[in-house]
């Protein structure tokens, strides 16, 4: 009984010790604060019938520890401290109640400098903000001013507001410049390190990449056409293209890339088409050439719809998050349940980190992340009430390689 019982335990402390092994690692996601659903100042209109997605777009943005929260659902955009304190708005009037926390009556225990400005912007969007806290907010335009371009199949209505720190508006950016014509769908607005502003826009079969001087200046267009993607050099995939981001320092344009192949059948024809791998491309804006290319580790898992059935090998999607300092790629994909893969990758092919975040995904009705350039990912994670601003601190990683690389050992 007592060589039993001894058995037992033992089993018992190799399951426990085994569960520990294959335990994944997992990132602390951190809550700095969070925000009420609602129409006040500092809070978020996120409002949502059951079934109905939401059609207006809601963004998150992190510069200098302040994080700005646009929210197309109100025409407005936040300002707030790592704690939740509120500090400016731009918003439009007619869609918000006059604010309290910031308007010259607030209570004296109240921040001095918290400022609420007025704009009656029509459809807010993306956002971004400058060095000098120069803030850029897309807006869509007068109907009158709506002109649709029949050669690229696309509505040009769309600009990119431009305000001082005082809440002043600038100006505006079109596709040539300052108080140019308007732009297609916009799908993000970047700024790189010497506050060069980049507008990425596309439209069905197109995407298109105008990159702006700091002081509004057409430096460089690009047109990417989906019918004329780069291929690895002796295969006929399929490619389809996934995202389209800009370097912060050099003019380069990383073009995420995912290609789809299968086997031929007797007749030459292919069949059985499933996703193969992706590719980063980079596109040089100054020679109008792809100057290179890196290839995404493939994440290869299996799956089985029932104990009857054999197990079958699946490819995972990552999506490309964005671009941080050292050229490294932070991309992401779905594990299982809550967790999901976070891989970071450099420019030349070396894998730095590959760990896990958790996101309560049952939970969360809409979401948005952000990636500075330090490489600090942030995110808005919406409920059902409420909405929680999170971040995690995978810029740690980034600190860990450079003392290492920095290191005598590693010459």
């Amino acid at each position: 009984m007592k060589r039993l019982i001894i058995l037992l335990m033992l089993l018992l402390v190799l399951f426990l010790f085994s569960c520990r092994v294959d335990e994944k690692k997992t990132l602390e996601r951190e809550k700095l604060f969070e925000l009420e659903i609602g129409k006040m100042e500092d809070q978020l209109d996120m409002l949502q019938l059951r079934g109905v997605p939401f059609r207006q777009k809601s963004r998150i943005l992190m510069r200098n520890g302040l994080f700005f929260i646009s929210n197309g659902s109100s025409q407005k955009v936040m300002e707030f401290t790592s704690y939740g304190d509120i500090v400016s708005l731009y918003y439009n009037a007619d869609q918000n109640p006059e604010p309290f926390l910031l308007n010259e009556n607030a209570p004296d225990d109240q921040l001095s400098n918290r400022q609420a400005f007025k704009y009656p912007f029509k459809e807010v969007g993306e956002i971004a903000v400058t060095s000098d806290k120069t803030l850029l907010v897309e807006d869509r335009v007068s109907e009158m001013q709506q002109e649709y371009d029949k050669d690229i199949q696309a509505m040009l209505n769309r600009v990119v507001l431009r305000f001082d720190q005082n809440g002043t508006m600038i100006d505006y950016l079109g596709r040539e410049g300052r108080g140019g014509t308007p732009f297609p769908y916009i799908e993000s607005i970047q700024v790189t390190n010497s506050d060069e502003i980049v507008v990425i826009s596309r439209s069905i079969q197109h995407w298109f990449v105008y990159w702006f001087s700091s002081q509004g200046s057409l430096l460089y267009e690009a047109t990417i056409s989906r019918s004329n993607l780069p291929l690895p050099e002796g295969q006929e995939y399929l490619p389809s293209l996934g995202s389209v981001t800009a370097d912060i320092d050099e003019h380069l344009l990383y073009l995420k890339i995912d290609y789809y192949g299968g086997e031929e059948t007797d007749g030459g024809t292919k069949r059985d088409i499933y996703f193969q791998h992706s590719r980063i491309w980079w596109y040089d804006l100054k020679s109008e050439k792809y100057a290179g290319s890196v290839t995404v580790p493939v994440r290869t898992d299996e799956y089985r719809v029932s104990e009857f059935e054999e197990s079958k090998k699946i490819r995972s999607l990552y999506e490309l998050m964005g671009n941080s300092r050292g050229n490294v790629f932070f991309l992401m994909t779905h594990d299982q349940n809550e967790l999901f893969e976070l891989l970071l990758l450099r420019r030349d092919g070396t894998v730095i980190q590959r760990n896990y975040i958790e996101i309560p995904e049952e939970s969360i009705v809409y979401r948005d992340f952000h990636l500075n350039h330090d490489g600090v990912l942030s995110a808005l994670l919406v409920h059902e009430y409420s909405a929680d601003v999170v971040w995690w601190r995978t810029d740690r990683f980034l600190e860990e390689k450079d003392e290492d690389s920095s290191s005598p050992d590693n010459g």
